[in-house]
């Protein structure tokens, strides 16, 4: 494995930690966006593969090592583009080779899991496509086991848009069935799904709840606000709009005994993580726009 932080699935205490996705607003590289993250005080990042995995295994391990010495815990984020239920055979084969691409950064890196849109439902009924969901992970895992990839876990993440697939139920029955597999829960995109429904602290509490139970307390979730319309997510935004509302869920986070990675999506990056990380101390934000 790569000689990174390997952050644990299990903790005995609450681990809290906090970083962006992708990189920083200045950094040019991913090794530079984890140096910076180090010296920012921040302990998290998610390597961001979302246009295509492929870095090189020198390049990858190099970001490992340095985020093993800085205590930066690494997931990623697998290619957007991945679509395990494409009504096209090719699209559904280069969407498992992807995923496995993903996977083998992971194990350079030393980070246990990623994140992976599964795609549409391709006008499929939603049993029949988390069905078809389940088989392409199952070829995934093959590959995997195939090419010596171990150690990572693949994280379904709940989508923002009604014509994507996975809700929490879907997401669910995957995990049932295959043990390789967490869910990844992204607060905003449920906000946005739900037509604003993540509003109370026992919304955040249900969503957390659920999580953790399917994932041996650990709890790797993705936070930001969100624009949203009656189709469900139209673009992300900066934390302090409030939608949803950081300060609601923060509570909860900190009650959890689980090891908690939080990603934050915003397009404000290291800002709006220092934001998140103020809230969890117990800082007055205000409007949050100082």
């Amino acid at each position: 494995m790569g000689a990174g932080l390997i952050w644990p699935l299990r903790n005995p205490r609450s681990v809290i930690r906090v970083g962006p996705s992708g990189s920083t607003t200045t950094a040019s590289s991913t090794l530079e966006a984890v140096r910076q993250v180090g010296d920012l005080g921040m302990t998290a990042l998610e390597v961001n593969y979302v246009h295509g995995a492929r870095a090189s295994e020198g390049t990858t391990r190099a970001v490992g090592e340095a985020a093993g010495m800085l205590g930066v815990a690494l997931s990623a984020h697998a290619p957007y583009y991945v679509s395990l239920n494409s009504k096209e055979e090719a699209t559904r084969r280069s969407s498992v080779e992807h995923v496995v691409e993903t996977a083998r950064r992971c194990m350079w890196l030393g980070a246990p899991m990623f994140a992976v849109h599964a795609g549409s439902y391709s006008g499929m009924p939603p049993d029949q496509a988390t069905a078809g969901v389940v088989a392409r992970l199952l070829e995934v895992r093959r590959r995997m086991d195939e090419a010596g990839v171990s150690g990572v876990r693949i994280g379904l993440e709940t989508t923002g848009r009604k014509s994507a697939w996975g809700t929490m139920p879907e997401i669910e029955a995957v995990c049932d069935e295959l043990e390789f597999v967490l869910p990844v829960v992204d607060f905003s995109h449920l906000h946005a799904r739900s037509a604003g429904g993540m509003r109370r602290r026992r919304d955040f509490a249900e969503a957390v709840d659920w999580a953790v139970g399917l994932s041996d307390h650990l709890l790797y979730c993705h936070f930001q606000s969100i624009e949203f319309s009656d189709k469900g997510e139209v673009r992300h935004l900066p934390v302090n709009a409030w939608s949803p509302d950081f300060r609601v869920l923060a509570p909860v986070l900190l009650d959890l005994d689980a090891d908690v990675h939080l990603i934050c999506e915003s397009p404000l990056l290291e800002k709006d993580v220092r934001l998140l990380q103020r809230i969890l101390a117990g800082e007055d934000v205000g409007d949050g726009s100082g």
